[in-house]
């Protein structure tokens, strides 16, 4: 813990609890982020194929808890270099309500996430796989069934991260 942040990572299965990094280069379990991630049930049925590739460069993660009247942890996501995003890190920040009802004080279980913010993803040209092209017909009075390509946002793990999106 320094100056109210505590700091925990964990490399390819290997926890290092404090201000010193793990080592991203050792070797460990192969797609270890990848496998923890899809055994986890709320988190792992939202992967779908695309992530995959994604996620398999997923090398690190690292929490920063940060104490005091503004409470929060922040997630950082290490990648490797990658084919998708440009960002070696990912963060998001949960903001915490530590407050009881007053009217109800037995009923306080802790902390409660109170609201996130996510950081942009500087998506690779065509990489984006949060949203998809679809071809759509589209009559005109030039042209019948002329095909128009649209965004459409995709249900992807990668949506827990950021609720900002740079175009």
């Amino acid at each position: 813990v320094s100056n109210g942040v505590e700091q925990l990572t964990v490399a390819n299965g290997a926890s290092n609890k404090g201000d010193v990094a793990a080592d991203e280069n050792a070797p460990g379990v192969p797609n270890f982020w990848l496998q923890v991630l899809q055994n986890i049930d709320i988190i792992g049925c939202t992967i779908q194929e695309k992530d995959v590739a994604v996620l398999k460069s997923l090398v690190n993660v690292t929490c920063d808890i940060k104490h005091g009247d503004n409470p929060n942890f922040i997630l950082h996501f290490h990648f490797a270099p990658n084919d998708f995003f440009t960002n070696s890190i990912l963060n998001k920040t949960y903001y915490l309500k530590m407050t009881m009802d007053e009217d109800d004080p037995l009923s306080y279980d802790g902390p409660e996430i109170d609201r996130s913010q996510g950081c942009v993803i500087e998506w690779k040209a065509g990489k984006d796989i949060t949203r998809k092209n679809i071809k759509k017909k589209r009559k005109t009075k030039k042209w019948k069934n002329r095909l128009q390509y649209a965004h459409c946002a995709s249900g992807l793990i990668f949506q827990l991260l950021p609720p900002q999106r740079r175009s």
